[in-house]
């Protein structure tokens, strides 16, 4: 994986790291596990490499702190409507196709990584596995949406997804979230005392 691919691993991570420390009590946003991300980028990385990618992935709010961002859409073409007989599936679609077509128990694990980690949360932790699935339904099946947003929603999907199933099967991921998790606990303990 390369050091991008690394980095925006790392974005996906700070909205599930975020979501688990809000769980726990804890102040820390979003903004908290990007800036370490940064850290690590500038660390690992040129200086010109880093200011690069970061360019990509980061955008800054007034008072300083960075923000996750999706990548430039530049590729991005409208879709072409020829007629309603020959409407063509946008992405979303074809996901929320594919994804009725899994068993129930697949359903409701890719819905409950979609509440971690595309809905950080969102008061979804609490729900049953079915309202997960409703939640992740509505949100692939939402009618209406500008071209940007519909690419936008796939591409989060998809690299979530591929983060999810495929990135964790690996000793070194598996480590990364361990360490991560136990740095939650350790921050709140701080706080506690």
């Amino acid at each position: 994986m390369n050091a991008e691919n690394n980095f925006a691993a790392r974005l996906l991570d700070a909205g599930r790291l975020a979501a688990i420390a809000r769980t726990r009590g804890l102040k820390t946003d979003v903004s908290y596990y990007v800036d370490e991300a940064l850290k690590e980028l500038w660390r690992t990385r040129s200086p010109e490499e880093a200011k690069a990618i970061a360019e990509r992935w980061v955008l800054w709010d007034a008072k300083g702190k960075p923000w996750p961002r999706m990548p430039p859409l530049e590729n991005v073409v409208p879709f072409k409507r020829a007629g309603a007989a020959e409407m063509p599936r946008t992405p979303l679609q074809a996901i929320r196709e594919w994804f009725e077509k899994q068993d129930e128990d697949v359903q409701s694990a890719i819905a409950g990584m979609a509440a971690l980690l595309i809905f950080e949360g969102c008061n979804l932790l609490d729900f049953s596995n079915k309202e997960w699935c409703d939640h992740l339904r509505r949100w692939l099946g939402e009618t209406g949406l500008p071209n940007h947003k519909v690419i936008g929603r796939a591409l989060t999907f998809r690299t979530c997804f591929e983060y999810f199933s495929e990135s964790r099967f690996t000793e070194a991921a598996w480590m990364r979230s361990k360490e991560a998790a136990v740095k939650i606990l350790a921050d709140e303990s701080r706080e506690q005392v």
